[in-house]
C-alpha cells in the first residue's frame, strides 16, 4: 500500500467493495476534509492532488488495503532493523505522522506563495503554528511542539519524506528503542543479587546500593565479570521487583509487610449489620501525658474505647495506666447503657487484658464463666499484627487532632516528638513553658477534653466516599430501648474462687480483707462475685452448693492509739472490730459450754461412776464394801461339785501351758495412745498432738522431736493459721470441761 493516492486509486478501490461514483468520492473528500497536496502530474494543469495513506478514513484505508497487490521485494536488511520497525509504540506513530502532517502543511502553503512572498508567509507559517491550541494546527502541536521560526527542522523532515517517499514512519523517534527490555547482566549474576535479596540480611530500609555492592564483591571473590552499579540497579528495579514485588516485599518486611502492601484486602459490608450488633474494641496508648494518680508522675496512658461498627460513634471508653480487665469492664459497662441494649457480637482485641478469663472462658462446666458470656455477647477475637481488621484503628488516626492539641503532646514516635523535646531547643522549650505553664492534664481533664471531642466528632459529617455516604455519627446511630443499670452491675461482676480464712477472704492481695460475722468458724473454699467499679463489698458464695452465704465488706485499718491520738472515727471503728471479734469468742464459748452441759459432762461422770466411784455433792468418795457372802446351802454345794468336775473334764481334753509361763503385756492409756500416733499422716498426727498437749499430757521426746520438725515443713506454714485456731479451741473446750469438772 502506497504513502500517497490519487483520488482515482481511491474510487478504484471503494468501487470494487461497493458502487460509489467518483463524484461521490470526490464530495466526500471534500466534506471529511481529507489532506492532500498538489503534486506534478496529468491532471488539469500539470497537477494533480494526492492523499496521505496513514491520514485517510478507516474504511478507506481498508480498501486500499485489499486491493493493493503485495509487491516481492528483496530484503536486504538485518531482521533486527524489521523487528525494531514493528515495535514502535502507538506514541512514536503519532508523532510521526504529525511532523508529517506538519511538513505536508508546510509544502502546501509555500507552494501556493507567489513570487518574492515566501519569506513572508513562512514567518507567518511558523507564527500561527507555534501558537499552540489557538495556532494553525492544534492537533499538530500537541504531539510535536514548537519548531525554529527558520524552518530548517521541517525542511530536514521534508528532505527524509522525499526519499522515502512520503513515508511518515521515517520521521519516528527510534533513539533508545532498539535495546529497549534488553539487559547486559548475566543469569549468572542474577543469581547472586538475588542471593542477597532473597535472605533474612535484607532487613527493611537497606539500600539498593548496598545490596549491589554486596554482590559486585562476591562476584570479585569468584572472577566474575562485572557491570556498573546503574546497569544492576536499573534490572533489578525495572526488571524484577516490578514482576516479583510479593518476594522482594516478604524478605524485608516479613508477614506483616505481606499483609499491609501486597495481600488481597477483604471489604466489609456495613449495610448487612445495624447499629448495636457489633461493637469493636481496642486500646490506645494517648500521645500525650497524664498525671497518674498512684504516683503522682506523668505517664502516657492507655484509652481503652468501645466502637459502634455500623454508625462509627464511640460508645464508651476508659482511661488506665496499663490495658486491664478492669478498664476492659468500665469501658463496656459505659458503652452498653450508651447503646441502650447488649450487643450481639463484640469484635476485641488479641491482646492478653481482652482475651483474659474474666471476658472469655471457653470451659462452659465451671462455675466462673466469662463475662461475655453472661452477657450473652459473641466475641469475635481480631487476627494477631493485622491492623486492617480493626476499623477502630482508623478512628485513632483521627483521634490525633485532639492529642496534638494537649499542653503534654510527646508525639507519635521519635521522629514525630515535638520540636521543644529535641536537644538544643532552649527557645522553642522556653516558649512552650510559657505556653503552657507546664501544666500536664489531671485523668478528670483528660476524660472532659474526650468527652468534648468525641462529641464533636459524632456530629461531625463524614466523607461521601465512606459507609456514611456524607451523614454524621449520631444521625445513623438508633440507641436501644435501655438496660437495667442493676442487672447489668450483677451480670458483670468478676468471680474468683478463695478460701475463708482466720480474718475473711484475701481477694486483691496484701491487706485486702472482706469479712462478715457470717463467716465466723467457716474454713473452706468459697467463690466471691465483685463490681470490678464498686470495691467495697464481696458477695460469697459455698462452691459445694452454690449456695449464698453473705456480703462481706473491705475491712479497714484500726488506729494504732485510737484512744489517745485517733478521731471519734477511729475509736468507733477500733470499737467496732473489737466487739466483733468477742461476738466471735463468744459464740464459740457459748457452744463449747451447751456442749459440755449437755454431752461432756454426763458422759464423764457416767465414765467414773462406771469405774467404781461415787459422786456426791462436789466430792468423789470410795465405794462401798462389798457385803459378806452368805453360807452355801446343799443345793449349791452340789452345783458347784458338778461345775468342778466338768472343768476338770475340759482340762484333761485340752492342756494348757501351766499358768507360771504366761507372762501378761500391760500396757496404759498413754502407751497405747502414742503408738496409734505413728499409723496417722503427718498432718492428722499433729493436729492430736496438739489436743495431747493443751490437755497436759506428758509428751515424749520422739514425739516433741516430730513436732519441731512439722513445725519448719511448708505442710505447716500452709496451715498455719488453722493450727493456731485449733490450740485455741482445744484450749477452750478442755477449760470449760475442766471448769464443769470442779462445778
Amino acid at each position: 500500500m502506497k504513502p500517497e493516492v490519487n483520488i482515482n486509486t481511491i474510487h478504484s478501490a471503494l468501487s470494487k467493495i461497493e458502487d460509489v461514483s467518483l463524484r461521490t468520492v470526490m464530495r466526500r473528500a471534500s466534506r471529511e476534509n481529507w489532506f492532500c497536496r498538489e503534486a506534478k502530474g496529468t491532471g488539469r494543469g500539470g497537477k494533480t492532488r494526492l492523499s496521505l495513506t496513514p491520514l485517510l478514513p478507516a474504511d478507506v484505508r481498508a480498501a486500499l488495503k485489499s486491493v493493493s497487490v503485495p509487491a516481492v521485494i528483496e530484503n536486504r536488511l538485518p531482521a533486527y532493523e524489521a523487528h525494531k520497525e514493528q515495535r514502535l509504540c502507538e506514541a512514536q506513530e503519532q508523532k510521526a505522522f504529525a511532523k508529517a502532517e506538519l511538513a505536508n502543511a508546510y509544502v502546501t502553503r509555500m507552494e501556493s506563495a507567489g513570487h518574492g512572498q515566501k519569506k513572508r508567509l513562512k514567518r507567518l507559517f511558523f507564527e500561527n503554528y507555534n501558537l499552540g491550541e489557538q495556532g494553525l494546527l492544534p492537533a499538530v502541536y500537541k504531539h510535536v511542539g514548537r519548531v525554529d521560526m527558520r524552518g530548517r527542522t521541517v525542511h530536514g523532515w521534508i528532505t527524509k519524506l522525499k526519499k522515502n517517499n512520503w513515508d511518515p514512519m521515517c520521521l519516528a523517534d527510534r533513539r533508545g528503542y532498539s535495546g529497549k527490555g534488553k539487559r547486559a547482566v548475566t543469569p549468572e549474576q542474577m543469581k547472586i543479587i538475588l542471593s542477597i535479596v532473597q535472605s533474612p540480611y535484607n532487613v527493611p530500609g537497606k539500600p539498593i546500593a548496598e545490596i549491589i555492592r554486596q554482590a559486585k564483591d562476591i562476584m570479585t571473590n569468584r572472577g566474575i565479570d562485572t557491570l556498573s552499579d546503574t546497569t544492576y540497579r536499573r534490572w533489578l528495579e525495572k526488571d524484577w521487583i516490578p514482576y516479583n514485588y510479593d518476594q522482594w516485599i516478604f524478605w524485608r518486611e516479613g508477614d506483616k509487610g505481606l499483609n499491609d502492601k501486597v495481600l488481597f484486602n477483604l471489604i466489609r459490608d456495613y449495610d448487612k449489620v445495624e447499629c448495636g450488633d457489633l461493637l469493636v474494641a481496642d486500646g490506645h496508648v494517648l500521645n500525650f501525658e497524664i498525671i497518674n494518680p498512684d504516683t503522682g508522675k506523668p505517664k502516657r496512658m492507655m484509652l481503652i474505647l468501645f466502637y459502634d461498627f455500623k454508625s462509627s460513634y464511640p460508645l464508651g471508653w476508659e482511661i488506665m495506666a496499663t490495658e486491664n480487665t478492669e478498664s476492659i469492664s468500665m469501658a463496656l459497662r459505659r458503652a452498653i447503657l450508651r447503646l441502650g441494649k447488649i450487643p450481639t457480637a463484640v469484635y476485641i482485641d488479641n491482646g492478653r487484658a481482652f482475651k483474659g478469663k474474666y471476658f472469655i472462658n471457653r470451659n462452659p462446666g465451671e462455675e466462673l464463666t466469662g463475662l461475655y458470656q453472661r452477657l450473652g455477647i459473641r466475641n469475635i477475637i481480631a487476627w494477631a499484627y493485622h491492623g486492617q481488621s480493626k476499623p477502630v484503628e482508623r478512628f485513632f488516626r483521627t483521634f490525633a487532632e485532639l492529642e496534638r492539641l494537649a499542653p503534654s503532646y510527646v508525639g507519635t514516635s521519635i521522629d514525630n516528638k515535638p520540636v521543644h523535646l529535641n536537644r538544643g531547643e532552649k527557645l522553642r522549650r522556653q516558649l512552650h513553658l510559657k505556653i503552657t505553664y507546664g501544666v500536664t492534664p489531671t485523668i478528670e481533664d483528660a476524660h472532659r477534653a474526650i468527652a468534648m471531642w468525641f462529641d464533636k466528632y459524632a456530629n461531625t459529617p463524614q466523607s461521601a466516599s465512606s459507609h456514611l455516604a456524607g451523614q454524621t455519627p449520631a444521625e445513623v446511630m438508633v440507641p436501644g430501648p435501655g438496660v437495667d443499670p442493676v442487672m447489668l452491675r450483677c451480670l458483670m461482676m468478676k468471680s474468683e474462687q478463695r478460701l475463708i480464712r482466720q480474718n475473711g477472704v484475701n481477694l486483691h492481695g496484701k491487706g485486702s480483707w472482706y469479712y462478715s460475722p457470717e463467716l465466723y468458724g467457716r474454713r473452706h473454699a468459697v467463690y466471691c462475685r465483685y463490681d470490678l467499679v464498686n470495691k467495697d463489698s464481696i458477695l460469697v458464695y459455698d462452691v459445694k452448693d452454690d449456695s449464698f452465704i453473705c456480703e462481706a465488706f473491705k475491712v479497714g485499718k484500726v488506729h494504732p492509739m485510737a484512744s489517745i491520738l485517733g478521731t471519734e472515727a477511729d475509736k468507733a471503728e477500733l470499737e467496732r472490730q473489737i466487739a466483733m471479734k468477742m461476738r466471735g469468742r463468744k459464740q464459740t464459748v457459748a457452744t463449747a459450754r451447751e456442749i459440755a452441759e449437755t454431752q461432756v459432762l454426763p458422759e464423764s461422770r457416767q465414765r467414773i461412776e462406771s469405774a467404781g466411784f461415787r459422786i456426791e455433792g462436789n466430792q468423789i468418795k470410795q465405794p462401798k464394801a462389798l457385803p459378806a457372802p452368805e453360807d452355801n446351802t446343799p443345793i449349791d454345794e452340789e452345783k458347784i461339785k458338778r461345775d468342778l468336775e466338768e472343768l476338770e473334764t475340759i482340762r484333761e481334753d485340752d492342756p494348757v501351758e501351766p499358768v507360771s509361763s504366761y507372762e501378761p503385756e500391760v500396757m496404759n492409756e498413754a502407751e497405747q495412745v502414742f503408738s496409734r500416733l505413728k499409723e496417722l499422716s503427718e498432718y492428722d498426727r499433729f493436729e492430736k498432738l496438739i489436743e495431747l498437749e493443751v490437755k497436759g499430757w506428758l509428751i515424749p521426746r520422739e514425739q516433741q522431736a516430730f513436732m519441731k520438725y512439722f513445725e519448719q515443713s511448708t505442710e505447716y506454714e500452709r496451715h498455719r493459721e488453722y493450727f493456731e485456731d485449733y490450740r485455741v479451741k482445744m484450749a477452750v473446750v478442755y477449760d470449760v470441761e475442766n471448769t464443769g469438772t470442779e462445778n
